[in-house]
């Protein structure tokens, strides 16, 4: 029997740059990242559905959480693969993959 691994997404500095563009009156752009925010996980989702079977946990904002078997899963590989596929301008993308949902969630 497989073990699992939850995998966590978080795009740290969205929140900041949001309120940047929010302080500056940039209507425009904060729409336009925005989407480019849900582009991007949705995305993302597809890929960990598709490719590895994941079950999605829960997607919010930058953030999401996904349940995949041990066995159909590398790190290096969808590091890779995220950060050449995605274009969002985050100073930092944490993604932990961890057996227990706690760890994976710091």
């Amino acid at each position: 029997m497989s073990s699992l691994h939850y995998i966590s997404i978080d795009g740290d500095d969205i929140g900041s740059y949001i309120e940047y563009l929010v302080l500056k009156n940039d209507i425009k752009n904060v729409g336009e990242f925005s989407k480019s925010i849900v582009d991007a996980m949705q995305w993302f989702t597809n890929q960990m559905q598709n490719k590895l079977g994941a079950t999605v946990v829960f997607l919010g904002g930058d953030n999401s959480m996904y349940i995949v078997e041990e066995s159909a899963f590398s790190y290096d590989t969808l590091y890779v693969k995220l950060k050449s596929n995605v274009s969002i301008p985050l100073k930092r993308l944490n993604i932990n993959a961890k057996a227990c949902v706690q760890d994976a969630f710091e």
